[in-house]
């Protein structure tokens, strides 16, 4: 078929007079990729690469080649959990094509969906993605390292929405680089907080702390970064410091990989402890198969403002699904009131409509043991059980969803389990361990490096007062 034969049709998702933002990916009745008119096939904003597919970003309708013939449309509101596939018979000439989506279940009306950390988008990019991808706000952060990537730091709005329209608002805000001491995301902040980075000489007489007391000085969230120095595990310990004497609110999740030193393993060292602070689902940098809200976060609000869900850990980390879990009606972040140790769990997601998604999905719950509770969902998308507390558990349990190949799919901040402190076992001795080095190795690099020598004090205080934190859990 010539070119000429094969005319634009303009595809509209959702009933008559509701259209629903999402993303697309169509191919032809020859099997190639058909892309909506004005986007660049190559990538760039708007464009996803994932599951095998190209998928594009639309608000509602798109202007998009579908040849005479059967053309196969596949459209997701939460890509990599959810997409519907759907068949478009054409006649050439056909001007107009419509796809019906299946409702999703309404989750809580008491929560947000929120990326919490996101780079690479300008703020109306990011809006865009993120509305297509069913979330409620995206917080973009500036990066200092690279004067080309978005956003700029002439688009910082601090916390005043960049752009809001239509049910989702886009934040800017910036990431603060302090080299081997951490690196901090300062969100909702009343100003921008500089130096942004510690690297240089001229700025030695700083430390964490002053972005952290700066922050918090009118409402704004900190959260300890998922950069990549992270990883280093004698790296980052004033970072460390500042969540062990609360001064850093959350700690930045950017996927569930349990054999990386400074991800989701490095929280569990801290759950493990009675110590770990409120996750923050982010997707970080954007890249070709990384979508705003590809990890995003569940914030239960209640009655309060987002900023003060999050530092409160009101939040649940996810891939995909809007996991909700309470325990005897206490959301995560909040102290568990229980009898008899007992405890009545009550979770439920969104199930998901990937139809190559591996089921069935199980539910564990963690404590400073490890797990002490599997459930496995061979059907529905709702479990409700009466658990038993072992009394090792320690301070704090979480709660996680796990596909039978044992990736996790979200995970649950920290409940507070009241009168209950850390056992002393290999376990937690390992955890203290890990921990304690990152201490001892960042006061050893502020000893022998005159650049910091100015803020040597200040920074060994924080280091000196959380090693004091870790050594009375068992006091």
């Amino acid at each position: 078929m010539s070119l000429s034969n094969i005319l634009p049709a303009h595809l509209r998702v959702g009933s008559s007079g509701i259209h629903l933002p999402g993303w697309i990916s169509c191919k032809k009745p020859d099997g190639t990729t058909s892309h909506p008119l004005g986007r660049d096939p190559n990538g760039g904003p708007g464009v996803l690469g994932l599951n095998n597919r190209t998928w594009h970003a639309i608000d509602g309708t798109c202007e998009v080649p579908l040849p005479a013939g059967t053309n196969t449309v596949a459209f997701s509101r939460k890509p990599g959990w959810h997409f519907e596939s759907f068949e478009i018979d054409t006649a050439l000439g056909q001007l107009a094509a419509r796809i019906l989506p299946r409702s999703l279940p309404s989750r809580p009306l008491d929560t947000l969906e929120m990326d919490l950390g996101c780079t690479g988008l300008s703020p109306g990019s990011a809006w865009f993605e993120g509305r297509a991808s069913g979330l409620d706000a995206v917080q973009l952060f500036h990066d200092p390292h690279d004067s080309w990537t978005f956003p700029a730091m002439m688009e910082f709005s601090g916390r005043e929405a960049a752009v809001s329209r239509e049910g989702c608002f886009v934040q800017v805000n910036t990431r603060n680089f302090g080299a081997f001491l951490g690196t901090l995301s300062l969100l909702d902040c009343h100003r921008p907080v500089f130096p942004l980075t510690l690297e240089d000489p001229n700025f030695s007489n700083w430390s964490l702390s002053d972005w952290w007391d700066q922050c918090h000085r009118k409402r704004g969230l900190v959260i300890w970064a998922d950069e990549t120095t992270r990883n280093d595990p004698h790296g980052h310990g004033e970072a460390l410091a500042g969540v062990l004497l609360g001064k850093v609110d959350a700690f930045e999740c950017t996927n569930f990989d349990l054999f990386r030193e400074g991800g989701i393993a490095l929280w569990m060292d801290l759950l493990t402890l009675g110590l770990a602070p409120s996750l923050a689902g982010s997707s970080g940098t954007r890249l070709p198969d990384t979508f705003p809200g590809k990890m995003r976060s569940l914030i239960h609000l209640g009655e309060s403002h987002w900023v003060k869900a999050v530092a409160g850990g009101k939040v649940t980390a996810t891939l995909g699904p809007s996991m909700v879990v309470r325990f005897n009606g206490s959301h995560p972040g909040q102290p568990i009131q229980f009898f008899n140790d007992l405890l009545d769990l009550e979770a439920f997601w969104d199930p998901s409509g990937c139809p190559d998604a591996a089921f069935p999905l199980a539910l564990e719950i963690i404590g400073s043991q490890g797990i002490f509770w599997k459930s496995v969902c061979t059907s529905g998308n709702r479990i409700r059980a009466e658990v038993p507390l072992p009394p090792d558990t320690g301070a704090q349990i979480s709660v996680r969803m796990t596909d039978p190949n044992g990736k996790i799919l979200a995970m649950s901040s920290p409940f507070t389990v009241p009168n209950r402190c850390c056992p002393k076992t290999d376990n937690t001795m390992a955890s203290l361990g890990r921990l304690m080095a990152r201490l001892d190795e960042t006061a050893k690099q502020l000893s022998g490096n005159r650049t910091h020598n100015s803020r040597r004090e200040q920074a060994d205080g924080n280091l000196k007062a959380a090693k004091l934190k870790l050594q009375s859990i068992f006091s």
